[in-house]
This record gives structure tokens, sequence and C-alpha cells, in this order.
């Protein structure tokens, strides 16, 4: 065969492999079920909303949440507060380091953040307790508490439920004393509650 008719044959088939390809391609365009199967490992999974909150976000919660609980007795600021902030019990007069709640029936006490129990006893004047530790050098104690649900070395939620109050010789009702300490220095913590770690 001449070269001349070589060249043009091969060009010939050129165009016809080109044209094949080219067809294929547009058949796999037009079958749904071959685009699929080309992207089903590259689609991208949604994001999810239930990502837990960290902890340097989340906020201080009130240690109840019955709506009929109120302060007995304050937390001792300075003398100007004096009358309302005084714990008196067996002729004995001390300032409150925490804030003494009241309601006329039993209420459920709660863990104001995330955190590890790292005390549970009991002691004469205030009955039972429990000492939580939270992140930032933040501790919770809960005080005059009748049936606690968690023990020492237990991780435990914001918001679980860790006991009840109970009825104490200092006050009528049923009472629960809060303390809350910041680098082991008690603070007034109806001055904490809503404000998040980070913000303390």
């Amino acid at each position: 065969m001449p070269k001349k008719y070589r060249i043009v044959a091969l060009c010939m088939l050129l165009v016809v492999i080109g044209t094949v390809v080219a067809i294929k391609s547009i058949d796999n365009y037009e079958n749904p079920s071959d685009i699929e199967r080309s992207y089903q490992y590259t689609v991208v999974p949604s994001l999810s909303t239930d990502v837990p909150v960290t902890a340097t976000t989340m906020n201080l919660i009130r240690p109840y949440k019955d709506s009929k609980v109120t302060i007995a007795i304050d937390y001792y600021e300075d003398e100007k507060n004096q009358e309302k902030s005084i714990i008196v019990t067996d002729n004995t007069y001390m300032q409150n380091v925490g804030v003494l709640y009241q309601a006329d029936q039993k209420f459920d006490v709660y863990a104001i953040l995330d955190g590890t129990v790292t005390e549970v006893g009991k002691n004469d004047l205030l009955g039972n307790y429990l000492k939580i530790s939270h992140d930032n050098n933040i501790v919770s104690l809960y005080q005059i508490l009748d049936k606690i649900t968690v023990k020492k070395g237990d991780t435990i939620k914001q918001g679980t439920k860790i006991g009840e109050s109970t009825k104490n010789n200092i006050k009528e009702g049923n009472l629960m004393l809060f303390e809350l300490t910041i680098n082991n220095k008690n603070v007034n913590p109806e001055k904490y509650y809503d404000k998040s770690i980070k913000e303390i």
C-alpha cells in the first residue's frame, strides 16, 4: 500500500477510536447509575449538630430547678449584709461562706457543671455533703443533703441529680447549703450563675 494511503488509513482509524471514546463518555453521563457510582466515594457527610459543648463554653447552672426555692441565708460579703448572712446554731455564730437555699417541700439538687466527685461525707452540723471538682480550678460543695445519688470518684455531667434537700436545725423548711470556690477562694455563687467558665 502506498505511503499516502497508509497515512489516510491511520487518520481514519484515529477518528473512529476518538468517536467511540466520546460516545462511551456521553453514555456514562446519560446513565444515572453510572454517575452515582462515580461519585459515591466523594460525598461529604453533613456536619452533626450533636457536638458536645466544650467545658470552657459551659455556663454555670443553679444547683436546683424548683422555682419555689428561695435564699434563706445569704453569702457573707461584709458588715453591710451581716444580718442576712450569719448562720446561728447551738449558740454559735458563723459567717456564711455559701448560700443557704430553702423551700417548704424537698427539692432535688443538681451538679452545676461537669466534674468529678472528690468527697462524700457527713458532719455533725451540716449533715451529708459532697464536693465536686470542675475545670479551671472551680469546686462546688453541696451540704445538708438527703439521698445522695453519687459516690466519690464518679465523673458526672452538668445537671446530674446528686441528692435532695433535707431538714436541719439551722432553719425551718427543707435546706441545702451551697458553696462555690474559685482558685481556692470562696465566692458568692449568686454572682456566677449563667456565666461561662471562660468568663470566670
